[in-house]
């Protein structure tokens, strides 16, 4: 990060980064110009290769505030309810959701996507949660802190209830100081770009962890015409990912009760993200306080049950090194409704293949490469001693192939068969937090018959994927 050190080292020398609580609380109404800060007579004149507006960082960040509309409406907002559709930038997971406020800071965000539990986004008085079904995982220090400044960004930052020292403005209970990075183009907007530092996760009353890093400053990119942010960046964490960085965009901005809000919002992290089109805004909503509390059972660590009278069994994941194997695969595809029958029927008639065939097994039967739309398609694997011939007639849906060597991770789900993502999820967890990325299909071995069983009955079976190191 040279580039930010040089950046930060350039606006403190222009007298541009200014500490929150040392500012006059006046700001610039919106449309209008701020005043040029006067030069100090010990600046060092500048170069024109690294001249910068004189813009006064707060502000432009108060005149965002007052934007979005008038001071005493902002402040009287109540409990504020969003709810909308959300859907994937890459793939077709979609569903309702619904977003709350507490002007405390505390908020709250359910997702529904279709076919699968309810994943939840929180932040309590102590910690950043998520949830899926009934897993979580705990989120300390600057982790919270991030998620609490992104969330409260989404009503405005207004009545934050826990101001931080000095902090008397919506934006100063936020950060603790703010630059001007210079003027940009962004969307086909001139914006101006305001690098702001965060305040500490323990001035928020938030828990610490000793000897963590601070992350990197915010970075508010502002529509220099209508005061109103376009793109929010910042540094997060994310569970299954790792610390990243988050690019949220906002954009349809439209008055409710005077007051504007984007109707709609993207969330980008490596590739990957959300878009939020809200649908119905309720600035005073009727929401018990209770409606805002984290799991009770949850940590740092994703082994956490929600309710932990309901928790898996701890999974021993292995990371061991295979040797390249040949296998005989078949390939099916069913309609839904018809995908526990027809995979122990197509595993049925792969094994009868490889007895009239003369074939050795070398291992479990596995499903692979499982998807699921209009139809479910799927791979049964067998691993094999030898590769027999497969006949003419047959070549469309049965291959010897084989199975690359290199390092896999294994592991049993024991519990409810419809609580077998979670098990994954743990896996794709696993697998981030120990440097490892996804090589290949994950495979599930085939030990019981699946057919009439239902999403509460028990489930014994082992999963595995082929993985490389980053």
């Amino acid at each position: 990060m040279i580039w930010m050190i040089w950046l930060s080292s350039a606006v403190a020398a222009l007298g541009l980064l200014v500490p929150m609580s040392e500012v006059p609380q006046s700001a610039t109404p919106p449309g209008q110009d701020p005043a040029p800060a006067p030069p100090k007579e010990q600046d060092s004149p500048k170069s024109p290769e690294t001249k910068q507006d004189p813009l006064d960082a707060v502000a432009w960040l108060d005149s965002v505030w007052l934007a979005f509309g008038p001071p005493e409406a902002l402040e009287a907002l109540g409990v504020v309810e969003m709810r909308g559709q959300a859907s994937s930038l890459t793939s077709d997971f979609a569903g309702p959701f619904v977003e709350l406020y507490h002007p405390d800071g505390r908020a709250l965000q359910r997702i529904e996507f279709e076919g699968s539990d309810p994943v939840f986004f929180g932040v309590d008085r102590r910690y950043s949660w998520e949830a899926w079904s009934i897993e979580g995982v705990a989120k300390f220090d600057w982790h919270a802190a991030a998620d609490w400044r992104r969330f409260f960004f989404h009503r405005h930052c207004a009545s934050p209830g826990r101001l931080a020292p000095g902090a008397t403005s919506p934006w100063r209970a936020l950060y603790r100081s703010v630059a001007v990075g210079g003027r940009a183009e962004l969307n086909g907007r001139p914006c101006v770009r305001l690098v702001l530092t965060p305040r500490a996760a323990r001035e928020h009353g938030l828990a610490e962890v000793a000897r963590r890093r601070q992350p990197e400053p915010d970075i508010l990119w502002v529509d220099e015409a209508t005061r109103l942010p376009i793109r929010l960046e910042m540094e997060m964490l994310r569970p299954a990912v790792g610390e990243t960085r988050l690019k949220e965009t906002f954009a349809d901005w439209q008055a409710i009760d005077g007051i504007l809000f984007p109707m709609r919002r993207t969330m980008e992290i490596d590739g990957e993200g959300l878009t939020f089109t809200i649908e119905s805004i309720d600035l005073h909503a009727n929401v018990e306080s209770e409606e805002f509390d984290a799991p009770e059972s949850l940590s740092s660590t994703v082994d956490v049950g929600y309710p932990s009278a309901r928790r898996l069994p701890p999974i021993g994941w292995q990371v061991s090194e295979r040797p390249a194997r040949r296998a005989v695969v078949l390939r099916a595809s069913c309609p839904l409704a018809e995908e526990d029958v027809r995979i122990g029927v197509e595993k049925a008639r792969l094994l009868a293949f490889l007895a009239e065939s003369g074939t050795t097994l070398a291992g479990q039967v596995e499903l692979s490469s499982l998807t699921r739309g209009e139809t479910a398609t799927f791979s049964i694997v067998a691993p094999v001693t030898s590769a027999p011939t497969i006949p003419a007639d047959r070549a469309a849906e049965l291959a010897v192939t084989d199975l690359p060597a290199g390092l896999y991770i294994e592991g049993t789900h024991d519990g409810p068969r419809g609580r077998l993502d979670e098990s994954l999820f743990r896996m794709d967890f696993f697998a981030r937090s120990n440097g490892l990325l996804s090589a290949g299909p994950i495979s599930e071995a085939l030990l019981v018959p699946a057919e009439g069983l239902t999403a509460d009955d028990p489930w014994h079976t082992i999963l595995s994927q082929h993985v490389t190191r980053r």
